[in-house]
């Protein structure tokens, strides 16, 4: 009898599974803190989008190729769009100057290992060890 049910598709079905599932991971705490919308936010750019540009004066357009530069909330989701003229440090910092301007200053930002993230790192560091940095982070 229990090679007939060793054997029966339908039966192995009813008898369950050899694995039981593996338990779920706990969600990291940025992931479900009870902090406002955008305070621990995602960083990617997407891209390239080609734009026609039409000057005012004459009628011919000219296509610019933009990039978004996109923020995402780590526990809500919510989505905050920057266009850019490119993918240079420069392009980033003035849409990340916009977005703190708008969203407020982000406690953590994740972001993958591009080339401009890298290179803004080499920056950031830079910068944190300027002594204005260090007078003003004092007085606040």
């Amino acid at each position: 009898m229990k090679g007939f049910i060793r054997s029966c598709v339908i039966c192995l079905k009813h008898e369950g599974s050899p694995y039981s599932p593996l338990p779920l991971d706990d969600m990291p705490s940025n992931r479900v803190s009870e902090d406002p919308p955008f305070t621990h936010i995602g960083h990617d750019f997407t891209g390239p989008l080609y734009v026609e540009m039409k000057n005012s004066k004459e009628e011919c357009k000219e296509s610019q190729k933009v990039y978004v530069c996109l923020f995402t909330c780590a526990s809500t989701q919510a989505v905050h769009l920057e266009l850019t003229r490119g993918l240079s440090v420069e392009s980033f910092l003035l849409a990340f100057r916009k977005f703190t301007s708008r969203r407020g200053l982000p406690a953590t930002i994740t972001s993958d290992n591009a080339k401009t993230f890298r290179s803004l790192s080499q920056d950031i560091r830079k910068i944190t060890r300027a002594e204005e940095v260090w007078r003003y982070l004092a007085n606040k």
